[in-house]
């Protein structure tokens, strides 16, 4: 739904072989979208018990919309998913640079977004994609990018009261953890 109120007039979306994508896709644009997938194919497939196998090729399959089959695939977001995992290795697995909050990691992912498209040359276009796309007449500096996510609000989100004692039982909120009895043996 997010996805449909940020696009104006029929998209062409693909996905991979994910069923419940097929519904989702259906609820947000009902007609109004090309949709294809592109179904990948293992060994074993299809058989009771079958554990997914080695890799065989992948078929188009036009979900809704007349669409060329050509425009079915999934090479576009899986190279930016790619960039994304090498730029930020907070999104690698077995790391130590993992977000230790969702802001952070939000903030991380903006300046991803925004070093990407006004501050990064790409080789096959020679400018930054904003350039490009005429959203931007020149190309950014690091501290132009710093300085302008720093004249960002920052929203100021309360946290929750803490949750009280569950029922039946006494609150030691305040309470001491440990008394002395003076006078006792060692």
């Amino acid at each position: 739904m997010d996805l449909r109120a940020r696009i104006v007039g029929k998209p062409v979306l693909s996905s991979d072989g994910f069923k419940p994508y097929v519904g989702a896709v259906e609820k947000a644009f009902g007609a109004d979208v090309a949709f294809g997938m592109l179904v990948k194919l293992h060994d074993g497939d299809g058989k009771p018990g079958a554990r997914d196998g080695h890799y065989k090729g992948a078929v188009r399959v036009p979900v809704n919309g007349p669409m060329d089959e050509g425009q079915i695939n999934t090479s576009y977001v899986e190279r930016s998913n790619l960039t994304l995992r090498m730029a930020q290795r907070r999104w690698s697995r077995r790391t130590n640079a993992t977000s230790k909050s969702l802001r952070h990691h939000k903030a991380a992912i903006g300046l991803h977004v925004g070093w990407y498209n006004f501050v990064r040359v790409h080789e096959t276009l020679r400018c930054a994609p904003a350039m490009q796309l005429g959203v931007s007449d020149r190309l950014w500096s690091v501290a132009d990018l710093v300085r302008d996510a720093l004249a960002e609000p920052i929203p100021v989100v309360a946290a929750p009261p803490p949750p009280g004692p569950p029922a039946g039982q006494l609150d030691l909120a305040g309470m001491p953890r440990l008394t002395l009895i003076r006078g006792g043996n060692v």
